[in-house]
This record gives C-alpha cells, sequence and structure tokens, in this order.
C-alpha cells in the first residue's frame, strides 16, 4: 500500500529582479486565505495578471512583483500512521 503524503500550502512573494520570499506554510488553503488576501492587497491598486492553475495554486502580479500561494506534497518519509492507512 504507498501512503499518500500530505499537501502543505506555501504561500510566497517577490519581484522579478529579487529573489522570491517564503511568507507561510499552511496545511490548507483555507488556512492561508487572509495571508494571501493581505499580501495581495498590497498591490490591489496595480494588479497586472491573475491566474488559478489546474493543481490550485493562485497568484496575481503587479508589474514586477508577484504573490503566489502553491500546494507542495510534503517530501520524506511518510509517518506510520499514513503508511498504516489511518
Amino acid at each position: 500500500m504507498t501512503a499518500h503524503l500530505p499537501v502543505v500550502w506555501i504561500l510566497t512573494k517577490g519581484a522579478d529582479d529579487m529573489d522570491t520570499v517564503i511568507v507561510g506554510v499552511y496545511a490548507s488553503k483555507l488556512d492561508a486565505r487572509a495571508d494571501f488576501e493581505d499580501a495581495a492587497g498590497v498591490h490591489a491598486g496595480r494588479l497586472t495578471h491573475q491566474w488559478q492553475d489546474p493543481d490550485g495554486e493562485i497568484g496575481c502580479r503587479a508589474d514586477l512583483d508577484y504573490i503566489a500561494l502553491a500546494p507542495h506534497r510534503v517530501q520524506g518519509q511518510a509517518p506510520r500512521e499514513l503508511e498504516a492507512g489511518r
């Protein structure tokens, strides 16, 4: 039996001419909502692009600045409870 590792949601922000910064890591997309809205709200008056990918990733751009919330599977050894199907 193959264990399904959990998914976490990673909120990032950055600019095309700067490094990406991890703002937070969340157990669910819903848990990240308020922080995503706060981060995106800073750029609300100048948004140039918004997206939602089939995997659930959402994001927005304001010229060179961007905010993204993307799902990532947890990597590594699955806890025994997951391996046992619990």
